[in-house]
């Protein structure tokens, strides 16, 4: 799942939430319905003290629900990183919001599919007043879910529920969309814009191998240990764990090892090499350096089995 996609799931569970009228069944949908701004998502915020400027409980929602959704896709940190928030911020508020991202320059005027939509306020010309979550976008209309508002077809600043919303591509009442950087949460596995292939050397400071596994974690069965050393082929990473090849004499082995024993191998060539382009070597050429290898690092004594292997 995408980081756009997950995100957007968040916010499509919660349609169909209404405010509360007290502090009591803040996490059923519709029990307690009220109109005084009191919701789990505020709840929830005002749980993560270096997040806002102050508690937001009873407050128009709809940014805090935003954020909210956010928060619940990616973690309190990487929230605010995605939505341009200084720590202790006023971005609760939708005005405030939208100048985080144009002062990150992620404000844009059209939008893209997970973009968070600011409305001008009725209330006050030039400042925004309402916002919400870019779900879908096509020629001519732009599909929303949005905190605070009804199932009515205009913008709706204060309404009580989540709902989804579309609006014409040119609604007059549209302020701008700021863009989180979804590349910061994106699995590097998925693509992302992540280099992908590249080779590496095993490095680390103590063991003569190092853990290749089945999975990406620590429990995960040990395929193979690759000895300090040698060269392993890159297939992308996700978190501290890297996908990698190791063409070992018996096998060509793929698993995980640990980012932190892997040293990437600078190109010489540049970009030289081109696109989809690949090289060729005979098994026994590969043979005879692996085994040169071995002896280098080991001499006589093979891989180590002995000693335990790291990562």
């Amino acid at each position: 799942m995408s980081a756009v996609d997950k995100v957007l799931a968040v916010a499509g569970a919660e349609v169909g939430y209404l405010e509360k009228e007290t502090k009591n069944e803040l996490d059923d949908k519709t029990a307690n319905a009220g109109d005084e701004n009191i919701t789990k998502y505020a709840r929830d915020m005002d749980g993560i003290p270096w997040f806002y400027n102050g508690r937001k409980q009873g407050i128009a929602w709809c940014d805090v629900f935003v954020d909210w959704c956010f928060m619940q896709a990616f973690g309190a940190d990487k929230a605010r990183e995605l939505l341009c928030q200084p720590k202790k911020s006023s971005g609760a508020g939708c005005n405030s919001s939208m100048g985080y991202y144009r002062k990150a320059g992620r404000l844009f005027s059209s939008p893209c599919v997970g973009d968070q939509v600011f409305f001008w306020s009725s209330e006050y010309p030039n400042q925004a007043g309402h916002t919400g979550i870019v779900e879908k976008v096509t020629s001519t209309r732009i599909y929303t879910i949005e905190g605070n508002t009804t199932g009515a077809s205009n913008k709706v600043a204060n309404g009580g529920g989540v709902a989804r919303k579309n609006y014409t591509i040119g609604y007059g009442r549209i302020a701008g969309f700021g863009r989180p950087d979804y590349s910061l949460v994106e699995e590097k596995e998925s693509g992302g814009g992540e280099k992908m292939s590249y080779t590496a050397k095993v490095v680390a400071q103590s063991g003569k191998t190092v853990n290749l596994r089945e999975k990406a974690n620590g429990g995960s069965k040990v395929i193979y240990q690759v000895p300090i050393g040698a060269t392993v082929y890159m297939e992308g990473s996700s978190g501290e764990w890297t996908r990698c090849t190791y063409e070992a004499p018996d096998f060509i082995h793929t698993g995980y090892m640990m980012s932190k024993f892997l040293q990437e191998i600078p190109d010489e060539h540049g970009d030289a090499g081109g696109d989809g382009e690949y090289i060729t070597v005979k098994k026994a050429d590969l043979l005879a350096v692996y085994d040169l290898l071995d002896k280098m690092l080991f001499g006589d004594s093979g891989s180590g089995d002995s000693t335990p292997a790291v990562g």
